[in-house]
């Protein structure tokens, strides 16, 4: 890692990720997490590995790793944010209560 900034980009990433295992962890045991819970489970185990290998590639200045990173959590998120555009919008448009 030759940059300061790809030292910060991997650590928001490592955090990122230590913050995805305590969600999984806490849905596979059933803490209470105030509304942090996977979407899917089987494929936030399978992004949580996934990550590992990004990290080693963005480590090694592969712009690859970076690319898998923002697509696998753009497609994992962005199913949840088209299928939910609508309650979005009225909560902008509305105001959330």
């Amino acid at each position: 890692m030759k940059n300061f900034s790809t030292w910060l980009l991997v650590l928001f990433m490592i955090m990122y990720w230590m913050i995805r295992v305590v969600v999984a962890l806490g849905a596979e045991l059933k803490w209470d997490l105030n509304g942090l819970e996977p979407l899917n489970m089987q494929i936030e185990v399978g992004l949580l590995f996934l990550t590992l290998v990004c990290i080693i590639l963005v480590a090694k200045r592969k712009i690859v790793g970076g690319l898998i990173y923002l697509l696998s959590y753009g497609m994992y998120y962005g199913t949840f944010v088209v299928n939910n555009l609508e309650t979005l919008q009225n909560a902008v448009e509305g105001g959330v209560d």
